[in-house]
């Protein structure tokens, strides 16, 4: 699966545990190389390292704010300090 976010495809995985490694979404990035890539669980904790997003499953409605450009100002708003 797949979102576009402005001219930007962002590659989406979407796991049903909390601790599922992401092996198709590591192939397709290793092979590919894409910008960002995200991984949807069930695992609570939403982190951003600036390549890889991980976000819990409640919060998917938001991916085209989490992926864009104004990821600083949702961070903010979930209360996350800057890493």
């Amino acid at each position: 699966m797949s979102v576009c976010v402005g001219s930007l495809v962002v590659p989406v995985e979407v796991k049903s545990d909390r601790n599922l490694r992401s092996q198709s979404l590591i192939k397709y990035v290793s092979e590919y190389g894409p910008e960002r890539s995200v991984k949807i669980s069930m695992n609570p904790n939403f982190t951003d390292d600036g390549e890889k997003v991980r976000i819990p499953l409640w919060l998917a409605w938001r991916i085209v704010d989490i992926v864009g450009d104004d990821t600083a100002e949702f961070n903010r708003r979930l209360g996350k300090k800057p890493a």
